[in-house]
C-alpha cells in the first residue's frame, strides 16, 4: 500500500491540462497559456505578466455574444477555439493607458518612432503595388515594442473627436486605434502593422490588372462575386452596430474600406476618422445622415462600369438606397443578407409560408408591393391560364363531392375518409395582389392532392408553380421583399 507521502509525489508528477487563449487586443493576437479550469480573472493575471496592462485595466469580451465576461467565468466555456476581445480600460491619470499623450512629455511609458518619408517603401504597399497613405514605424508600451502603421493629419483637421468616439468600440472587422499622439504642429495616428494589407481598391485594380476573376464587384453575369457580396454584407453588419451605438459616419467612400487576408481570403477592415456622434441629435438630422450613408453604401456596390449589372443585383442595391434608411441601426444587414438575389425554390416556398404564417399581417405590404394579376387582354379579367385553373378547381369539387358521399354510405370508416378529402376554395379578387400571392401559397402547399389534370396544367411540379408565379409576375420575390422584408 502506497504512503501518503508517495502519493503525493505520484499527484506532483502528473502534468496539469492547460488550455490556449488566443487574446486580441490593438490588432495583435497574443496565445496565453492557462490550466484548462482557469477563469477569466487568472487570464487577466497572465495577461498582466505579459503585457504590463494591469488586471482592473482588462475587460474581455466573449467574440460570439459581444459581452464582457466575469472573473469567475470559465475559459473552458468559450467556444473552441477559445478567443477574447481584450479593452485596456483607461485611466486620464496614468499616461501608459490614455489615449491621448504629448510626444514631448518626458514622463511618457509610450514612444513611437517613425522613419523618414525619403522613399516608396517607407509607406504601407497597397495589393496593386502603390503607396497607401500610411507610414511604417515603431511602437514601445511599457517594455513591449513593435513595429506599428501611422497616418500623419493636419491638425486643421478634426479628427480628435471622431478618433476618440471609435476607440471607446471594438468589432472585428474596424481597425483598432492603438494610439495618437501630437508632433507638433501635426497629429499621427498609431494603429497596429497587422491591422490590414491594403485597401479595397487597390484590391479591385490589382485584380482587374492581372485578370483575377475574384477580385471584382461583378461576376461576368452581373451579380456581385462571392468575395465582394461577403464585404458589402460585413459593410452592412458594422454600421447597424455602429448606429446602435450612436455613431455614424459623416462620409463613407471606398477609401475607407481595406482588406486583410485571413485563412486565403480578403476579409474586410473599415476605418473610419471622421464619425458623428449621434447622441442628442435631432430625428430629422440623423434620418439625412442615414439616407445620404446609404446613398453611398450604394455608390461603391455599383462602382464596377465594365459589366452591365443583373436585374436581381440593380434591384438589390436600389433596395439599400430606397429602404435602407428605415432599417440602418436595426437590421438592415439581415434584411440585406436574405436579399432575394440568389433564392432556390426551397428559399421561395419557405418565404411563402412564413409570410401567412407570421404573427404580423402581410396582406396591406402585399396589396401595395407592385405585383399585379395577370390580365386577359382588355384587363377586365384575370388571363385565360388562371381562368381555366379556376374552372378546374370547381370540377375537382364537384368530383370530390360525389367521392365523399359514396364514402358517408360505408360506415364509420367511410365517413372518416369523407373528411379528409379537400375542398379547393377560390376565394380571390383581382384587385387586391395578396389574394395572388396567397393563392400560389396555397398551389405550391397542397399540389400533391390536386388530381392530375390540374397538376399538369400547374406544369407537373411543385418548382413549375413557382415558375408559373414567376411568369405571371416578374420580379416578384424582389418586389415583395423591398415592401415586406423578414417576416
Amino acid at each position: 500500500m502506497a504512503s501518503s507521502t508517495d502519493t503525493d509525489m505520484l499527484e506532483e508528477n502528473v502534468p496539469a491540462k492547460t488550455t490556449t487563449v488566443q487574446v486580441k487586443w490593438c490588432g495583435n493576437d497574443y496565445d496565453v497559456v492557462v490550466q484548462s479550469d482557469a477563469d477569466v480573472g487568472e487570464l487577466k493575471r497572465r495577461v498582466e505578466q505579459d503585457t504590463e496592462l494591469p488586471s482592473k485595466r482588462q475587460r474581455h469580451i466573449n467574440t460570439q455574444t459581444n459581452d464582457e465576461l466575469a472573473d469567475n467565468y470559465r475559459v473552458s466555456l468559450l467556444d473552441s477555439p477559445p478567443t477574447t476581445f481584450l479593452i485596456g480600460l483607461n485611466k486620464p491619470d496614468l499616461s501608459l493607458y490614455s489615449r491621448y499623450f504629448s510626444y514631448d512629455n518626458a514622463n511618457r511609458s509610450c514612444s513611437v518612432k517613425a522613419i523618414k518619408l525619403a522613399k516608396k517603401k517607407d509607406f504601407l504597399s497597397d495589393f496593386h503595388e502603390m503607396p497607401t497613405a500610411f507610414f511604417r514605424g515603431t511602437y514601445t508600451l511599457g517594455s513591449f515594442t513593435t513595429d506599428c502603421l501611422l497616418k500623419w493629419y493636419d491638425t486643421k483637421d478634426k479628427v480628435l473627436s471622431s478618433l476618440r468616439l471609435m476607440s471607446t468600440w471594438r468589432h472585428p472587422n474596424v481597425v483598432v486605434l492603438q494610439n495618437i499622439y501630437k508632433l507638433h504642429p501635426d497629429y499621427r495616428l498609431v494603429i497596429s502593422t497587422s491591422s490590414f494589407d491594403g485597401t479595397l481598391n487597390g484590391w479591385l485594380k490589382h485584380g482587374e490588372k492581372n485578370k483575377i476573376e475574384e477580385n471584382r464587384i461583378l461576376n461576368m453575369d452581373g451579380k456581385f462575386t462571392p468575395v465582394f457580396s461577403r464585404i458589402t454584407l460585413d459593410l452592412l453588419d458594422i454600421l447597424d452596430k455602429m448606429i446602435r451605438r450612436k455613431m455614424c459616419p459623416k462620409d463613407l467612400t471606398v477609401d475607407n474600406l481595406y482588406l486583410k487576408t485571413v485563412n486565403g481570403q480578403p476579409q474586410l477592415k473599415v476605418f473610419f476618422d471622421d464619425v458623428e456622434d449621434l447622441r442628442g441629435k435631432a430625428q430629422t438630422y440623423t434620418e439625412k445622415l442615414y439616407v445620404k450613408l446609404c446613398a453611398e453604401i450604394k455608390k461603391i456596390m455599383t462602382a464596377d462600369v465594365l459589366i452591365q449589372m443583373h436585374t436581381g443585383t440593380r434591384a438589390y442595391c436600389d433596395f439599400i438606397e430606397k429602404h435602407g434608411p428605415d432599417c440602418i441601426g436595426k437590421n438592415l444587414a439581415k434584411l440585406a443578407k436574405f436579399y432575394p438575389i440568389e433564392w432556390n425554390d426551397e428559399d421561395k416556398s419557405k418565404y411563402l409560408i412564413d409570410i401567412f404564417s407570421s404573427t404580423r399581417d402581410c396582406s396591406a405590404a402585399l396589396n401595395a408591393c407592385g405585383i399585379r394579376w395577370p390580365r386577359n387582354e382588355s384587363e377586365d379579367d384575370m388571363c385565360q391560364e388562371l381562368k381555366t385553373l379556376k374552372e378546374m378547381m370547381e370540377r375537382a369539387n364537384i368530383e370530390n363531392n360525389k367521392r365523399k358521399a359514396e364514402l358517408k354510405l360505408q360506415g364509420a370508416e367511410g365517413r372518416a375518409a369523407a373528411n379528409k378529402i379537400r375542398e379547393y376554395i377560390w376565394n380571390c379578387d383581382i384587385d387586391y395582389p395578396n389574394d395572388l400571392v396567397r393563392l400560389v401559397r396555397n398551389l405550391w402547399k397542397h399540389f400533391s392532392t390536386y388530381p392530375r389534370y390540374i397538376k399538369t396544367h400547374l406544369g407537373g411540379s411543385q418548382s413549375a408553380v413557382l415558375r408559373k408565379f414567376e411568369q405571371w409576375c416578374p420580379d416578384a420575390w424582389t418586389l415583395i421583399y423591398n415592401t415586406v422584408g423578414q417576416p
